[in-house]
């Protein structure tokens, strides 16, 4: 709980990556619209190999549950600093930094938003059972069902996989 170092290690292996998956054939998955450009290019220019391709530069697509969790991240990260650095933070400061962090929260409300209300999972919560353990009701938490997660690891190694096979495109 809070900014300890257990935590912030838990959430640093949940966000090394980015947000987006490399997909050599987009079709495969039913989407013809372009993708994002490879996102370790964001700020800078892609090797001149990589740049010949422009199509397969722009085969990354965010993956929802990872932008979300990138969201949740973003706005934990803020809240420490807020409530736990207050007298180095400035909650409506007008630096670029601040106004980006701003900015990053107002979407990331916004992507959260439309995750809850316009996902495709949906689970019915009960009470937590009556001898159901301390720690599924433990401070209001009634975490009455058991949730179905995805495999994160497995998630991290396919898009750990996709970025190799993106570089063997251009890294000959």
């Amino acid at each position: 709980m809070g900014p300890s170092a257990e935590a912030a290690s838990n959430w640093k292996k949940l966000t090394a990556g980015s947000d987006s998956i490399y997909l050599s054939d987009p079709s495969r998955y039913g989407l013809s619209d372009p993708g994002i450009r490879a996102p370790f290019f964001t700020f800078h220019d892609p090797p001149a190999r990589a740049a010949l391709d422009s199509a397969n530069l722009h085969n990354f697509y965010v993956l929802s549950n990872l932008h979300s969790l990138h969201c949740v991240h973003m706005i934990r990260m803020r809240y420490n600093s807020l409530v736990y650095d207050a007298p180095n933070t400035d909650p409506l400061g007008s630096s670029p930094i601040d106004v980006d962090w701003i900015d990053h929260m107002e979407h990331c409300f916004e992507y959260l938003r439309l995750s809850a209300t316009c996902g495709d999972h949906m689970v019915f919560e009960s009470d937590s059972p009556p001898g159901s353990p301390k720690s599924y009701w433990e401070g209001g938490l009634s975490w009455g069902v058991v949730h179905s997660c995805i495999d994160w690891q497995g998630l991290m190694e396919w898009q750990e996989d996709m970025v190799v096979e993106y570089n063997k495109t251009w890294q000959q």
